[in-house]
C-alpha cells in the first residue's frame, strides 16, 4: 500500500516540476529574445507587414514602442483583402502618422484603391515610397493616379493590373515614361486603341530597366513604347502578331540582355526579322512559340545564333504544335528535333525533350522544350 501511495505521489508532483521548468525556460527565452540587438529586430521586421508589426510589438514595452513608433523603421503596407473598417483603422493608426516612413504600398481591389485615393494624394509627402502595386484598378482612376506619381522622388517599382481595357493608352504610357526614377515596371492591361502614338519630346526617355508586359500587344504597340526605354536591360512580353512587312522597327535599347518572349501566330521568318534588331547583346533568351514547325529547324537556329547572337549564354525554348496527322508529319517532326542533339547544342549545355499532352479544351498537342539545369519561368 505504501509503495502504491509513493508511486501516486511521484505521478502527482512530477507535472508541477515540469510546469515550473517550462515557465523558467519561457522566461529565459523571453530574456534571450529581448537581448537581440535593434539591428536584428529590424531585419526580422522585414518579414512582416508593418501593420502586423504594430499589432504584435507596439505595446510590449517601452523599448519596442521606441523601435516601432519613434524610429525611422521603413513601413510596408498591404491593403489586400481588408474590410472597409480594417482599412480605415490601418490608415488612421499607421499610415497617417507615418507617411514619411512608408516605402511600399500594395492594393488588390478597386474599391480599396478608390477609398485610399479619395482620402490621400501620393505627393512628395510620401518621400520614401519606392514600391507601388495597384491590382484590379479601374481604368478611369489610372490617369489621375499616374499624374501624381511624378511627384514621388524615390518611386522605382510600379505594378499595375486593370480590370478594364484602357481607353487613353497614349496618356497612360506617356505618364509612365515620365516617372523620373522608375526602374521596374509590370503592366497587365488591355488597350482599346490598336495604335500607340506617344506625344513626347525627342529628349524624353524612361529610366525603366526591367519591363514586364503580361498582356498581348502587337509589335506596333510594343515598338512605339520601347523606343523611349534606352536603359532597358530586361524585357518580358507577349506579342500577338508581328506583321513585319508593315512596321519599321526602331532601335531598341542596346542594353537589353535578357529577353522573355511569348509569340502567337508568328512565323520563324517574322521572328528572325524581329530578333535581329537587338540580338547582338542578348545573353538570355526565353522563347515560347507555337504552330510554325520551322521553329524546329535546328540548322536555321544555329545559323541565327552564330551570326547574330554570339553573346547568348542561356537559351530556354518551348514550342508546341497541334498533334494532328493532317497538320504534322510525325516522321519529319522527329527528324527535326533529333538535330537538336548535335555538338552545337551539347557544347552549350542546351538540352531538349518533348512530350504529348491535352489542353483544357481537349486539343492534343506536342510540346518540345528545354530541360537545361537552369530554369526560367515566363513572368
Amino acid at each position: 500500500m505504501d509503495a502504491v501511495k509513493k508511486q501516486l505521489n511521484i505521478n502527482i508532483t512530477q507535472p508541477k516540476k515540469s510546469s515550473k521548468s517550462i515557465i523558467k525556460q519561457m522566461k529565459s527565452m523571453i530574456t534571450c529574445f529581448e537581448d537581440l540587438s535593434n539591428e536584428m529586430f529590424y531585419e526580422l521586421f522585414d518579414f512582416f507587414d508593418s501593420y502586423d508589426i504594430y499589432e504584435i510589438f507596439s505595446n510590449l514595452n517601452s523599448r519596442f514602442n521606441h523601435l516601432i513608433i519613434h524610429s525611422s523603421l521603413p513601413l510596408r503596407l498591404n491593403f489586400s483583402c481588408l474590410s472597409k473598417t480594417s482599412f480605415q483603422h490601418r490608415c488612421n493608426t499607421i499610415l497617417m502618422p507615418n507617411v514619411h516612413r512608408i516605402i511600399s504600398l500594395q492594393f488588390s481591389h478597386h474599391l480599396i484603391i478608390d477609398d485610399f485615393f479619395t482620402s490621400f494624394c501620393l505627393d512628395s509627402s510620401f518621400i520614401r515610397l519606392e514600391i507601388l502595386i495597384l491590382q484590379n484598378i479601374k481604368s478611369d482612376n489610372l490617369i489621375p493616379i499616374l499624374t501624381t506619381l511624378a511627384l514621388l522622388p524615390r518611386l522605382y517599382s510600379l505594378t499595375i493590373t486593370s480590370i478594364e481595357k484602357i481607353q487613353s493608352s497614349n496618356d497612360v504610357f506617356c505618364l509612365i515614361i515620365r516617372l523620373p526614377v522608375l526602374k521596374y515596371c509590370k503592366l497587365s492591361f488591355e488597350l482599346w486603341n490598336q495604335y500607340i502614338n506617344l506625344s513626347l519630346n525627342n529628349n524624353e526617355y524612361s529610366s525603366i530597366e526591367h519591363l514586364i508586359i503580361n498582356t498581348k500587344y502587337n509589335l506596333d504597340q510594343l515598338n512605339n513604347f520601347l523606343i523611349y526605354t534606352p536603359n532597358l536591360h530586361c524585357l518580358s512580353c507577349e506579342i500577338s502578331t508581328l506583321n513585319s512587312k508593315q512596321i519599321t522597327m526602331s532601335i531598341i535599347s542596346m542594353n537589353l540582355i535578357n529577353l522573355y518572349l511569348k509569340l502567337e501566330d508568328t512565323s520563324f521568318d517574322e521572328f528572325e526579322w524581329f530578333i535581329i534588331y537587338f540580338s547582338h547583346q542578348l545573353k538570355l533568351l526565353h522563347l515560347s512559340t507555337q504552330r510554325d514547325i520551322e521553329f524546329l529547324n535546328a540548322d536555321r537556329w544555329e545559323q541565327l545564333i552564330l551570326c547574330h547572337m554570339l553573346n547568348l549564354r542561356k537559351f530556354n525554348f518551348r514550342h508546341q504544335i497541334i498533334n494532328d496527322e493532317n497538320i504534322i508529319n510525325y516522321h519529319r517532326y522527329h527528324l527535326l528535333i533529333d538535330k537538336f542533339k548535335s555538338s552545337f547544342w551539347i557544347d552549350r549545355q542546351w538540352f531538349f525533350t518533348h512530350h504529348h499532352y491535352k489542353s483544357k479544351d481537349f486539343t492534343s498537342w506536342i510540346i518540345f522544350y528545354s530541360i537545361q539545369p537552369y530554369r526560367y519561368k515566363y513572368k
